[in-house]
């Protein structure tokens, strides 16, 4: 009769294989390639370009290795068995990695949206009073743009010179000119889905500062266009949001791991 403690550190190593084949398959389907590539060099290349996986590339670097020591790669048999707490650490980066907070769970909400016949100083006001630094334009169901505190600079500007003039009497529609445009090179923004990888979005606003660009705002919808609902708003101060998902260092090996054989 099978001993109850063998019986669930089998169960231990084939729970810890079906996580590692989870993870597998996830980073190659980031990978999009046809071609093979081997584990570990799959997670350095995916560690340059997507910052979760760069988070955790020590940790499944080990995590292979470790699967190397469980499994005889010529028969394929079982000849070592994790522990509960390696355990646990491997199903809490299949999760973590397979699924990622999303656009909406770091997005700030409810947004600030006006209508187009708004008056401009109620709008300033609105914005000064409940630092707003972002607020989408609408004419109806129909988005315009977005005013910012730029928007406000640079039509002033453009009427200093005016004889007579009275902000009070302004409407948004009169600044169409004057609104952010999604690919203004100081302020730019972007729509984004609900359900787009909240990392992804972190690497969107790293790019920009590559690029010597600023994306100021990145507007959430359920599937992405300007014309639905604006759900949420991302802005660099909600980047810092994802710390909350990023765990410290899973895996700490044994000072001491069998030599199996070496992944490819």
């Amino acid at each position: 009769m099978a001993n109850p403690a063998d019986q669930q550190k089998q169960d231990n190593a084939e729970q810890f294989l079906n996580s590692f084949n989870t993870i597998e398959q996830y980073l190659v389907s980031v990978n999009d390639s046809s071609h093979h590539v081997g584990f570990k060099r799959l997670v350095d290349k995916l560690s340059q370009s997507h910052s979760l996986i760069g988070l955790y590339k020590q940790d499944l670097i080990e995590f292979v290795e470790l699967r190397n020591a469980i499994v005889h790669r010529s028969t394929n048999e079982i000849i070592a068995q994790p522990s509960d707490q390696v355990l646990r650490k491997i199903q809490v980066l299949e999760q973590k990695l397979t699924n990622p907070p999303r656009a909406l769970d770091i997005a700030s909400k409810p947004i600030y949206a006006v209508q187009s016949d708004e008056y401009i100083a109620n709008l300033v006001r609105t914005m000064n009073e409940k630092h707003f630094s972002y607020v989408p334009i609408y004419e109806g169901s129909t988005f315009k743009g977005v005013f910012s505190e730029h928007t406000l600079t640079r039509w002033l500007a453009s009427i200093a010179t005016d004889q007579g003039f009275t902000i009070t009497e302004q409407h948004v529609n009169q600044v169409y000119d004057f609104l952010d445009s999604q690919d203004d090179k100081y302020n730019a923004y972007r729509f984004v889905a609900k359900d787009k990888d909240a990392f992804s979005i972190r690497e969107d606003f790293i790019q920009y500062m590559s690029k010597n660009k600023r994306l100021s705002a990145v507007f959430v919808t359920d599937s992405g266009s300007p014309q639905q609902d604006i759900l949420g708003i991302i802005t660099a101060w909600d980047i810092h949001k994802l710390g909350e998902y990023v765990a410290p260092r899973l895996y700490t090996p044994p000072a001491t791991m069998p030599d199996n054989q070496d992944e490819e």
